[in-house]
């Protein structure tokens, strides 16, 4: 007896069945594939309806469950056609952002707000508010944090907008964490920000601000330095004098004082904010004297400058005096002098070998005296000297004056005579 041929059913060469049992297998199947039909339904029906809440979202300018019906309704109003309608909707959440109260409720709609059309409207709000406000208001402060918030937002619309205003206002963010900076005791010069816009004589050179001016922001990282982490956040805030010094403006140095508490994680992070020629790193002790770096280097020191009110001013060295040795060791350059300076601490009292007045400092630039040039024997010009200097710190401990001055208080208006 033949075995009988077994082909798929997907073959050609399937014989034809009978209706009876071609309408048993069709019920079967209906059968089997009955569960899998209801839950295809059920998910669609689950995505029209997630779908027809997004569309809903999409057309409301603002939701009602994040923000205030009062809000909402001047949000509103900004994108109304009337020129004087969006003005007085404008002035009144500008009034809003500048009370402690309106802030809370701007900043908590910005949070839990997804719609990118309102969002919009509140930067833009907090922007003008921000801008208007002077750094030492608390409002001030309240905008700046709630946009720094906004910058790491997970929605990428409100996150981009609010570092743009990072970046444009960068003045008023410097401003505001210099002024946090000096409430958690950080060590720095000058401690007043606004001097740091003022232009002087010492800051308009071709070479940028000058290190020991006001118009450089000069931050010392010792071992003093604050334990809470929201100084090293605020210190990542300063990344617009960065910038701008890159383009010849103001500058900033961060100083490592032997004994600090940053990490390797941390200085890379610094480093790669404000480059590596602006992070310092030092001993406990500051002579306070800045190198020419137009002079011939190889046999000494060439001062520049010489800081106010330093250990090496106290010890009678001006700028044009070229330091040869430090305790009888051979400098050639001011590397050299740095890693011999990190073996003293603050009041000890070492012995420079100088030659006063090598050369004539002008403005940033050396100009050395010809080589053939014979000393002059009658006043002892370009002949060695021993001075003796006592070291001192880096920055004066704190005072009872203010870091910060108040705002002057409006003037009232002259009476005009009658």
């Amino acid at each position: 007896m033949k075995r009988p041929v077994v082909v798929t059913p997907a073959s050609p060469l399937t014989p034809l069945v009978s209706g009876r049992s071609q309408f048993a297998r069709a019920q079967k199947f209906h059968q089997q594939a009955r569960p899998w039909t209801a839950m295809t339904r059920l998910t669609a029906t689950m995505l029209l309806g997630l779908l027809s809440t997004v569309s809903a979202q999409a057309q409301s300018p603002t939701s009602t469950d994040s923000v205030s019906a009062d809000t909402a309704a001047l949000l509103e109003r900004l994108s109304d056609p009337g020129f004087g309608l969006r003005q007085r909707a404008l002035q009144q959440l500008l009034q809003q952002a500048r009370t402690t109260t309106g802030l809370q409720t701007l900043g908590a709609a910005l949070e839990n707000n997804a719609n990118p059309e309102a969002a919009r409207r509140i930067i833009e709000v907090l922007e003008l508010a921000w801008r208007d406000t002077d750094f030492r208001d608390p409002q001030a402060q309240q905008i700046s944090e709630i946009l720094e918030s906004a910058a790491v937002s997970r929605h990428w619309y409100l996150a981009e907008a609010s570092r743009d205003i990072l970046d444009r206002l960068w003045q008023r963010r410097v401003e505001l964490a210099i002024a946090e900076l000096n409430r958690l005791k950080v060590p720095m010069e000058p401690r007043d920000p606004t001097l740091l816009w003022k232009t002087s004589e010492r800051s308009s050179s071709m070479f940028g601000a000058d290190p020991t001016s006001d118009q450089h922001l000069k931050i010392y990282i010792d071992e003093t330095w604050p334990t809470d982490p929201r100084a090293f956040q605020l210190l990542q805030r300063l990344q617009g004098l960065a910038v701008w010094s890159r383009i010849g403006g103001g500058l900033v140095s961060l100083y490592k004082i032997d004994g600090n508490p940053l990490s390797v994680e941390q200085t890379a992070l610094l480093k790669g904010i404000f480059g590596d020629l602006r992070i310092q790193e030092r001993g406990r002790v500051c002579l306070g004297v800045l190198q020419d770096g137009l002079v011939d280097g190889g046999v000494g020191v060439p001062i520049g400058r010489v800081e106010k009110d330093s250990s090496a001013d106290r010890a009678g060295l001006k700028s044009g005096d070229l330091i040869q040795a430090l305790n009888g060791q051979k400098l050639r350059d001011f590397d050299d002098l740095v890693k011999l300076l990190r073996q003293f601490k603050v009041g000890d009292t070492i012995t420079m070998t100088v030659i006063p007045q090598v050369f004539t400092p002008r403005r940033g630039f050396g100009v050395p005296f010809p080589p053939d040039e014979p000393p002059n024997p009658d006043d002892g010009t370009r002949t060695p000297k021993e001075v003796k200097v006592t070291l001192r710190g880096w920055y004066e401990p704190d005072s009872d004056k203010p870091a910060v001055p108040e705002p002057a208080p409006p003037q009232a208006p002259e009476r005009q005579p009658e």
